[in-house]
């Protein structure tokens, strides 16, 4: 890129996504997440009445951008994600899995049949992703080569700390989950539990999220 020469804020970005995923390196100053509290109802001092907000460097946003636009096209196009899940989608809505529930159980009372509801709520879901099983199941769908390596960095080594009442704490290594904040964590959470509804086949499955 030469002093004086014109590019348009999208070609830059392209430019160095090119640039970043060929080294296959996501550089550190990009992976630290800024975590403020927010109160959301009951005593100020239980720390579970506080809501944290994550806040990436806005540079890495226009990374994962780019990232999130190849990795989803090339899901989609080869329909790579279950038909059960709702969560996550462009055309989809929370609406959808509750008109399947009331299909499924009309179907089984004019059958006969009894209905049985398993509702399941993850805690910590985005939180306890492991990382390899990630990358696993990545490389299962056939992301390959510099794509995975670009993957690998941008889990790896990734730090948060905390900012409240303009004081910030320590720098904490993040071992396991999606980036919380980030454009990629809903698609990668999403591709994590894809699979799901292959673990049994006597149940009908409907994920939300």
């Amino acid at each position: 890129m030469h002093l004086g020469q014109a590019y348009s804020v999208g070609s830059c970005i392209q430019r160095c996504y090119r640039l970043a995923r060929n080294v296959c390196i996501v550089p550190a100053p990009l992976k630290t997440a800024k975590v403020i509290p927010i109160h959301r109802q009951g005593h100020k001092d239980e720390l579970t009445n506080y809501w944290p907000i994550f806040i990436l460097p806005y540079f890495s946003k226009l990374f994962e951008e780019v990232m999130y636009s190849r990795l989803f096209d090339y899901i989609d196009k080869n329909k790579f994600i279950m038909p059960f899940q709702h969560g996550f989608q462009p055309g989809h809505s929370m609406v959808m899995p509750l008109l399947n529930l009331q299909d499924n159980i009309s179907a089984a009372i004019d059958r006969n049949e009894y209905s049985l509801g398993i509702f399941i709520d993850i805690s910590k879901a985005f939180d306890t992703v492991n990382h390899g099983h990630l990358l696993k199941k990545l490389e299962n769908l056939g992301v390959w080569g510099t794509a995975l390596t670009w993957f690998q960095s941008y889990l790896a080594t990734r730090y948060q700390y905390v900012y409240c009442n303009g004081s910030s704490s320590s720098l904490k290594l993040i071992k396991c989950g999606v980036p919380q904040g980030s454009i990629l964590d809903p698609l990668l959470f999403l591709l994590f539990i894809n699979n799901l509804p292959n673990t049994l086949n006597l149940l009908h499955f409907f994920i939300c999220r």
